[in-house]
């Protein structure tokens, strides 16, 4: 796992506005269970790129499990 974040961490800092690494390493933060920092690479896509539907996805994923009603409705609309 440590090389994993490594890598994601890596990628991302090479390309910063590339909002693929950003997904994709939210995705694996999401699987380790730490949905706070998967929500924030998540929630700084939207400022670079336009956010994909997979990425809203995730990120509405994470909202609802936090129980984040109005973050979730905001996304959703």
């Amino acid at each position: 796992h440590g090389k994993a974040e490594e890598f994601f961490k890596r990628a991302i800092n090479l390309k910063p506005i590339d909002s693929k690494s950003k997904f994709y390493y939210a995705r694996w933060l999401k699987g380790q269970g730490r949905l706070d920092e998967a929500r924030s690479h998540l929630e700084l896509i939207p400022r670079t790129q336009e956010m994909t539907l997979s990425a809203r996805h995730l990120l509405m994923g994470i909202y609802s499990l936090q129980s984040n009603r109005s973050a979730l409705e905001s996304l959703a609309s």
